[in-house]
């Protein structure tokens, strides 16, 4: 456990001699806090021997919540956070092979599956690249023109009938 302490006191030097790194100061003087209360739990423990396990518990606590401080001073919001864990926790569950499913746009056909001995297509090394990108860059370029606007449809009879 104090292995864990001696990490977050470590980013918290680093924090001070680099400050470009902290991104949320309120995050980092909250680490700087628990570290002092977990050194704080750790000596009164150590005086009174028959407190050391219900504060051994806070300390591993504060530790962990030491721990989330410090990855939050960086910069990276409590959302960010609990989806990157969350996102981590399926790819453990699931085993990470997930197989990847390529959607064609519309219009276009997917390319049929080739026999699994077949050799792969020829790439041709010698043809002139810069002329295929400014091909493409006109491509994208030109405006397409807009249709000329429809003339208005004339209602047939506009008067209001009296009866």
């Amino acid at each position: 456990m104090q292995g864990v302490t001696t990490a977050i006191v470590a980013f918290i030097f680093a924090g001070v001699i680099w400050p470009h790194m902290i991104k949320h100061r309120v995050q980092f003087y909250a680490a700087l806090l628990v570290v002092c209360l977990i050194i704080l739990f750790d000596s009164i423990g150590r005086i009174w021997t028959s407190t050391n396990t219900p504060l051994t518990a806070v300390n591993g606590l504060l530790q962990i919540v030491g721990i989330v401080m410090c990855v939050l001073s960086t910069g990276m919001s409590v959302k960010d956070l609990s989806g990157e864990v969350f996102n981590t926790i399926e790819v453990v569950r699931r085993g990470g092979e997930k197989e990847t499913i390529i959607v064609p746009l519309r219009g276009e056909q997917p390319k049929p599956r080739g026999s699994a001995g077949s050799a792969p297509a020829r790439v041709d090394l010698d043809r002139d690249i810069v002329a295929e990108e400014a091909a493409l860059d006109a491509k994208e370029s030109a405006r397409p023109v807009a249709p000329a606007p429809a003339a208005p449809a004339r209602p047939a009879d506009t008067s209001i009938p009296l009866e």
